[in-house]
């Protein structure tokens, strides 16, 4: 009786968001357009207990377990299938980084396309939207990240999320990722962390190994916190979010993204 009651209220918080907050509705008439930390917090205070996806706006009492290998509890939006670091770059995306992009028409770079970014992303009216990738069908462009063949300055956004762990010349990549992106430009990565150190071997080719050494058979190295110095020697500004007082601790549990952290960066 307690959930239903939250559900309930829930729906009354929607309608308040919707008018007072800053979500906005998409072509689908879901509520996964624009989520900020303060509609989520609603949210949040209305169903307290519960889990929220940014991405696709469910809020339930739990989600399904996801992820590589045995999987994590809770990490799966059972609506969407987002993951926690999906809810938490959504919320990054529109809470502290969307306003700072051109009022008029967006060209966004999306690397290895998450299907329910895409679904959200394409279709805006104020989008020009790109997805890319070297192995995937659903991408648009056949894109080899360390050359790419769009002109210099050509993107006000590129995300690119849990990319660059597979790529052996990463530094490559983030400088072909700098050229292509406009003066003020913002490019979003994030990477699975571990510590500060950046582990890497070349020597270590087989998927067992790889699997025992970076976590996954497709992984060429364990990137650390100084992963900002490798994306900084290309000409960028970067910092990671949340920190510090960036983002309530209430807010991180209701939509379950744990440490996880996104790293922004401008050029």
């Amino acid at each position: 009786m307690k959930f239903i009651a939250q559900k309930l209220s829930y729906r009354r918080v929607m309608k308040f968001i919707i008018q007072k907050l800053g979500y906005r509705r998409t072509m689908n008439s879901t509520l996964d357009s624009r989520p900020t930390a303060k509609a989520v917090n609603a949210l949040h205070k209305a169903n307290p207990g519960a889990l929220h996806c940014t991405v696709c706006s469910t809020v339930e009492r739990s989600f399904r377990t996801g992820g590589v290998g045995k999987g994590r509890p809770n990490a799966m939006c059972p609506k969407c299938g987002s993951l926690e670091r999906h809810r938490l770059l959504w919320l990054h995306l529109f809470d502290q980084i969307w306003h700072h992009l051109p009022d008029h028409k967006k060209d966004i770079l999306h690397i290895a396309p998450e299907p329910f970014f895409i679904e959200n992303l394409k279709y805006r009216p104020d989008v020009n939207y790109v997805s890319g990738d070297l192995m995937m069908s659903a991408s648009m462009a056949k894109i080899d990240l360390t050359d790419i063949q769009f002109w210099d300055n050509q993107f006000d956004l590129i995300i690119c999320s849990h990319v660059l762990e597979h790529i052996p010349d990463d530094i490559s990549a983030m400088r072909e990722m700098t050229r292509v992106l406009r003066p003020g430009g913002i490019l979003l990565v994030m990477v699975p962390t571990h510590g500060e150190k950046t582990y890497e071997d070349f020597s270590i080719t087989s998927p067992e190994e790889r699997i025992k050494h970076f976590g996954q058979d497709d992984h060429v190295r364990k990137y650390g916190r100084d992963i900002k110095d490798r994306l900084e020697s290309t000409g960028l500004s970067v910092r990671f979010w949340p920190e510090g007082n960036d983002l309530d601790p209430k807010i991180m549990k209701f939509i379950n993204c744990g440490s996880r952290q996104v790293v922004e960066c401008r050029k």
